[in-house]
């Protein structure tokens, strides 16, 4: 019996303190579009580290010509990165702020909230958007079933349909709010 009750009092004050994490803290529905973003952000990187790799050591089929040595291909592959830093950057920022207001214990007002969400859908879309520029560039062959390219492709096209990414959703919401409407949402 006692350590029946004792565990019981152990699992007790483990919830407790579990409770008591800033982690537990911080706006579910708000950060929600970070966590599958952050799968955005994985399969773009991968994509691109992919791409980058094989791209320094393929020819054409037909010139037999250094792939690496197209301006095009250089282009897409500058913007892909410069759209992976940028989708990175502001997913960290406004995790690290999130966490930052919740350690405080206060309750980050309602334009914060829609301002995470207008952030992890805009994220999301320059991740998206990475994987189209380099698929661009990627030949004919990153069609195939074989090719990562197009599974790449595929799979950022099915995060960026999910709702907490979806642009006008939570692009509208953040607009009405900015400019002084009444935006209603019991989960916020």
């Amino acid at each position: 019996m006692t350590a029946h009750r004792s565990t019981t009092a152990c699992a007790w004050c483990r919830a407790r303190i579990i409770r008591s994490s800033p982690l537990f803290r911080v706006p579910l529905i708000a950060l929600a579009g970070f966590c599958t973003g952050g799968v955005a952000l994985g399969n773009a990187q991968g994509a691109y580290d992919n791409f980058v790799g094989t791209t320094r050591a393929r020819t054409t089929t037909y010139t037999g010509l250094a792939m690496s040595g197209f301006q095009a291909v250089q282009i897409h592959t500058a913007e892909a990165g410069a759209k992976l830093e940028a989708a990175r950057l502001l997913m960290d920022e406004n995790c690290k702020e999130a966490m930052a207001i919740a350690r405080t214990g206060a309750v980050p007002p309602l334009e914060t909230k829609l301002r995470y969400r207008r952030n992890a859908a805009f994220a999301t879309r320059l991740c998206t958007e990475a994987v189209l520029e380099i698929f661009a560039v990627s030949g004919a062959g990153a069609l195939y079933d074989t090719s990562p390219m197009q599974r790449a492709l595929r799979d950022a096209h099915a995060i960026a349909a999910h709702v907490n990414h979806n642009i006008d959703i939570n692009f509208s919401n953040f607009g009405l709010a900015a400019l002084g409407g009444d935006y209603v949402n019991p989960m916020m």
